[in-house]
């Protein structure tokens, strides 16, 4: 596992809220290659080597609304889907002339894009139109708030 530690720093001195991210590599090794390394006392697997480079989170974005986000020029960055916002509309339109169900579902997801060091979230509109038997009727789902992780990825 490795596991990744961001602290926000805040001017004002107030406590900042602790994230904490575990990802799982691939393959898990019992050797590393730089001068520090830490291995799980149990396992004798490395959980931190620094040879290797790590992910560098710069801050959390969370919210419902679309907005634009500049970052320092100085430093490249990118952006990783941690909670999708979605609206799903769906329903069921019999086509009597042609005897077949057409079924639609439209999707409107909060989506990130870069130009430069501008981070913008926006929502993104999808329509899926497919025939045949409807699996269940029409409705309306949604999840409301979204998050994403800014990482600095300079040099990587």
């Amino acid at each position: 596992v490795i596991t990744i530690l961001w602290e926000p720093v805040i001017p004002n001195g107030q406590d900042a809220t602790l994230y904490w991210y575990a990802f799982y590599p691939v393959s898990k090794k019992s050797t590393g290659t730089g001068d520090v390394i830490l291995r799980n006392r149990s396992t004798g697997l490395v959980t931190f080597d620094s040879g290797l480079s790590y992910l560098r989170v710069k801050e959390v974005v969370s919210g419902t609304a679309a907005r634009t986000i500049a970052y320092p020029s100085d430093r490249v960055y990118a952006a990783m889907l941690m909670r999708v916002q979605y609206v799903v509309v769906t329903d069921n339109v019999y086509l009597e002339h042609v005897d077949a169900w057409r079924w639609y579902a439209d999707w409107d997801i909060m989506g990130a894009r870069w130009s430069g060091n501008n981070l913008t979230l926006k929502t993104i509109h999808l329509r899926q139109v497919d025939e045949g038997m409807p699996g269940a009727g029409g409705g309306t789902w949604r999840r409301d708030g979204y998050s994403f992780l800014v990482l600095d990825v300079t040099d990587f």
